[in-house]
């Protein structure tokens, strides 16, 4: 019996662009380039964790790494050159010992991963590393002191390495209290929730990925952006979460425009818990 890999959940061409990406992409931008810690902080469901995979390439990453066919690790290996950054998420059972050794073995695979695809594009030239490196750490809320500590030495330790914490809102006042830590923390970007003028674009943007027909002047019906924004309050997996619903349906209807009636249709099929 054949057996066939599972499908992933997301991948990187279904995440939404927004406002908010684009001022945490130069959040982490500046972190990397001044070599600084950043601390990113914002409600759940904000998008906090899926702009961090994005911005670090995971998705290009998994695929280059899981290809068997040399032609596609060469499309994907300009992509993987340019990806310098490690994303960790922090385990409930973290411990000095444990980051450390995690975050050197994410580092080196991506050393390795950057050699190969470089030895893909130029396999006659000499390659010479860049060391410098984008270290995010997501639920950096569930980091110990002696955690903390051991993030801190690896920054003092590493010249050549930036670090962005990401948390709930609070996670700056609790990390004050670690004066040797905090005293290195050069920025602080605050991840808000999607503002109801800003959902009109992405309700083009993602439309247009659906490949639907749709009148031209339907997204300046002020009803249907309402609604979107009554239902998710701005909150980016909210959002996400019923665009998988409405494209779902829209598939099995076989539908070419979208109306209110479809958006509280896709509602009724989502778990929306207490904001």
């Amino acid at each position: 019996m054949k057996m066939t890999k599972p499908k992933m959940e997301r991948t990187a061409s279904d995440f939404l662009i927004t406002k908010e990406y684009h001022k945490f992409e130069e959040f982490c931008n500046s972190c990397f380039r001044e070599r600084y810690i950043g601390l990113c902080h914002g409600v759940p469901g904000v998008g906090k964790t899926l702009s961090a995979k994005y911005y670090a390439q995971l998705d290009s990453l998994e695929k280059f790494n899981l290809a068997t066919k040399k032609t596609t690790k060469k499309v994907l290996a300009p992509k993987i050159l340019t990806n310098q950054t490690i994303f960790y998420t922090a385990n409930i059972l973290n411990t000095p010992k444990r980051i450390n050794m995690a975050i050197k073995n994410e580092r080196l695979q991506l050393f390795r991963t950057r050699l190969e695809a470089y030895k893909l594009l130029k396999p006659k030239s000499n390659y010479e590393e860049d060391f410098r490196t984008l270290l995010i750490i997501d639920e950096a809320d569930r980091l110990t002191m002696r955690s903390i500590e051991q993030v801190r030495d690896i920054y003092d330790r590493l010249e050549n390495v930036g670090i962005v914490l990401i948390g709930m809102p609070g996670i700056e006042k609790r990390l004050s209290r670690y004066a040797q830590l905090y005293s290195r923390v050069g920025f602080l970007h605050e991840f808000r929730p999607i503002k109801n003028k800003e959902i009109n674009f992405i309700l083009q943007q993602h439309w247009s990925q659906l490949g639907l027909k749709l009148k031209k002047d339907i997204f300046s019906d002020p009803e249907v952006t309402a609604t979107i924004a009554r239902i998710t309050k701005g909150n980016f997996r909210l959002i996400q979460r019923l665009f998988s619903q409405i494209k779902r349906i829209v598939t099995i209807n076989k539908l070419s425009v979208v109306n209110k009636e479809v958006i509280e249709a896709a509602r009724k099929c989502m778990v929306i818990g207490q904001s």
